[in-house]
């Protein structure tokens, strides 16, 4: 999963090197993916990291913006999860005194991937095997960014509330993906404008 976001972000950064007018923003931002709530009980996750990419354009009079993030979260039902959201929506951006701070709400897909050990008995010996699980779900966001400092790379201060969707439930092998989960993220964000 970390392959397709290397590749956003670089798509991002040719079109942006590309681009005859200049108008393209684009933002890359690192760090902390806090649990905040969910709907599971027996196995919730810890503070994961998160890296994100994301580009923002006018369009019609309004800023879109389109992003893609990825996060490797501890789980106490995973050896390894992992989250790729794929995230379209709108921004905003008002220029104050001595800073400036920008906001955000999008949507779109949110894939999870759980590398799991399972064991069983394969007479008279046990086994232990990986196996790994993966669910589409929904994504939602809405965040903001406070830009402390401003030029020609503007590096800033990014708070967000990302919230999962996810609808399939546990068969008798593998982990359940049946869920509703709320984050706190904590992102130390850089803007090229």
């Amino acid at each position: 999963m970390a392959s397709w976001f290397l590749l956003f972000v670089g798509v991002l950064f040719a079109a942006r090197t590309a681009s005859a007018d200049r108008s393209l923003e684009v933002e890359l931002a690192g760090g902390l993916a806090i649990p905040l709530a969910t709907t599971r009980t027996s196995d919730e996750t810890d503070t994961g990291w998160k890296i994100a990419g994301r580009g923002t354009k006018e369009v019609r009079g309004q800023l879109a913006i389109v992003g893609i993030e990825f996060a490797r979260i501890p789980s106490r039902m995973c050896d390894r999860f992992d989250r790729l959201r794929a995230m379209v929506g709108l921004a905003e951006q008002w220029k104050l005194e001595r800073f400036s701070v920008s906001a955000r709400i999008a949507a779109g897909a949110d894939a999870v991937s759980c590398t799991y050990t399972s064991s069983f008995v394969v007479d008279p010996d046990p086994v232990t095997r990986q196996r790994q699980r993966f669910d589409l779900g929904l994504g939602a966001e809405a965040a903001a960014t406070l830009w402390l400092i401003e030029g020609v790379v503007d590096i800033g201060i990014e708070v967000g509330i990302p919230m999962s969707f996810h609808w399939r439930g546990a068969d008798s092998e593998s982990p359940n993906f049946e869920y509703v989960s709320a984050d706190v993220d904590v992102l130390l964000a850089f803007r090229i404008r």
